[in-house]
């Protein structure tokens, strides 16, 4: 330093090379194993290689942007969207648009024009790429062997962890739906973050309806309605799903079919490895505070390693 800004600092290359977006006298620079690549105008989308073999960014070189890999410059386009990393190589793959629409490249791949690219992924069983477009306002998915649509919107691609079956949420004529393989789940006013349980057999999700927001589980339980609902967290054996709720402009975190106190905000949800116990981080009156979950009841405490501490009638216990 010093540096006007200072961000995305990462040890991803290796534990010893600290990696980092940097400004200097308002320009740009990745800095990187003490080497300096610049200057940008802008830079954005970072991301390295399975192997840590491999920088690559996208940056705005006047009036042009580049994707940068390493030391290398493709480009010029007249705008760069998502950009990633073919599974278990060093080849890059992004979105660009050049002058008829954009387009999806990679190496000899060049897949397009499009109005708009979305994102782009790959599928954890083929490693066949998956990717979201628009032409005419008309949104659609696009696997390796066909396409689903037309929506208006699309978004949030997901796999279940057996990797066989492929999850988004979609807008149709003003609803949202969440699109589980060929089945549709909705209409909902909107539809927040979702999660699968880590065998797959539960789909869980938050759904607003008529302004309320609720939690859903694909087993047909119902909970709400509140204001709003985040956080949707399994136990790792799946049998306990946790969440954090809004009502009245407070929160409160629900697990085994108990809620907790009244907090300001609830973040940071941990399950310990056998299911048992639940840390959180809460505020109340701006304090913040360390809690867990044991056997539904609630105390000071916390989760380090896997092992609980907590704090009962001023004793402290580990477990």
């Amino acid at each position: 330093g010093p540096y006007e800004e200072l961000t995305n600092l990462d040890f991803a290359l290796n534990e010893k090379t600290l990696t980092f977006k940097a400004k200097i006298d308002n320009k740009y620079f990745i800095i990187s194993a003490n080497k300096r690549y610049g200057p940008y105008d802008a830079v954005s989308n970072m991301q390295i290689s399975s192997n840590k073999a491999v920088l690559a960014y996208t940056a705005k070189i006047e009036d042009a942007w580049y994707v940068i890999s390493n030391e290398k410059r493709i480009g010029p386009y007249e705008n760069l969207g998502y950009i990633t990393f073919v599974p278990e190589t060093t080849q890059i793959m992004y979105a660009a648009k050049i002058h008829d629409g954009w387009h999806i490249i990679s190496d000899d791949i060049k897949i397009g024009p499009f109005d708009n690219i979305g994102s782009l992924h790959f599928s954890p069983k083929d490693k066949s790429l998956i990717y979201t477009a628009e032409v005419f306002d008309i949104w659609n998915v696009f696997t390796n062997e066909e396409s689903f649509g037309p929506y208006c919107s699309v978004g949030n691609i997901h796999f279940s962890p057996d990797t066989n079956l492929l999850v988004y949420k979609a807008e149709s004529y003003n609803s949202w739906y969440i699109m589980s393989g060929k089945k549709r789940i909705g209409p909902f006013a909107s539809i927040g973050n979702f999660k699968f349980s880590a065998d797959g057999t539960i789909l869980a999700y938050a759904a607003n309806i008529d302004g309320d927001e609720w939690a859903f589980v694909t087993n047909n339980e119902v909970a709400g309605p509140y204001e709003y609902v985040k956080d949707l967290t399994f136990s790792p054996d799946t049998k306990t799903l946790a969440y954090t709720a809004k009502k009245h402009n407070k929160w409160q975190l629900i697990a085994w079919r108990k809620k907790t106190a009244v907090y300001d905000y609830i973040s940071h949800l941990q399950f310990t490895t056998d299911g048992t116990g639940l840390a959180f981080w809460a505020e109340l009156d701006k304090e913040q505070l360390s809690k867990i979950l044991i056997n539904g009841k609630e105390y000071i405490g916390s989760i380090t390693n896997d092992i609980v501490t907590y704090i009962d009638n001023g004793s402290i216990y580990t477990k």
